[in-house]
């Protein structure tokens, strides 16, 4: 279970090039009109559809990696245990969000694909971004919790630190759109530090006081 952070942020990375790659270019350039928009849903509905199944994929290996942290800090002191409960969690809720979103979005698709609405269709497309600047609040706490954890690695934790507060700024994309450049910036660092993360827990195998942190025997 190590190694599936890195696993997690390989195909998530992955999934995201392809997306970018092959299914925006679809919609039109920048600032496109709802009607270009409507229509490159309706036109391709089913690639889009694969698309956010796809978004969801990459929830199975963090899964496996929350299992891996929880396995790392297996020797926390039970009095701090409550930050990695916190941190465990706050993961499971953060990794489900934006997939969540993605696949709500797909009434919008099905819609455009039908002949719908295309005001109502398009307003469907806003749930992805919205979606994402939600998961920043979890995300927030998860590496909050877990820079606290990783005080043997000074700079696990402050890179998380940093990514942290980049992310609780990518809320605000909720309140307005010229945030979206914070909410996509911290996610996609969020998946490098997720890497450097199950890298450095996957290198030790186990976890030993001897790193200076804050576990006792």
């Amino acid at each position: 279970m190590q190694a599936s952070g890195m696993l997690y942020a390989a195909v998530q990375v992955s999934i995201l090039l392809y997306a970018g790659i092959a299914l925006l270019p679809l919609l039109g350039p920048p600032g496109a009109t709802h009607q270009q928009r409507y229509e490159g849903y309706a036109n391709n509905h089913f690639l889009f559809k694969v698309g956010n199944y796809l978004m969801g994929l990459p929830a199975l290996f963090f899964f496996l990696f929350l299992g891996g942290i929880y396995a790392y800090f297996s020797n926390l002191d039970k009095n701090v245990r409550g930050i990695l409960f916190t941190a465990l969690l706050s993961g499971a809720v953060l990794i489900m969000i934006w997939p969540f979103g993605a696949i709500v979005s797909l009434v919008g698709v099905d819609i455009a694909a039908a002949g719908g609405d295309m005001i109502t269709g398009g307003a469907f497309d806003s749930i992805v971004p919205y979606s994402l600047g939600l998961s920043t609040i979890p995300r927030t706490i998860f590496l909050v919790t877990l820079s606290v954890l990783f005080t043997h690695n000074k700079w696990l934790s402050l890179t998380g630190f940093v990514i942290a507060a980049l992310s609780l700024t990518g809320n605000l994309i909720l309140v307005s759109g010229t945030f979206l450049p914070f909410s996509l910036g911290s996610a996609l660092l969020f998946h490098v530090w997720v890497f450097c993360c199950s890298f450095r827990i996957f290198r030790e195998r186990f976890y030993t006081p001897a790193h200076g942190s804050i576990v006792t025997n």
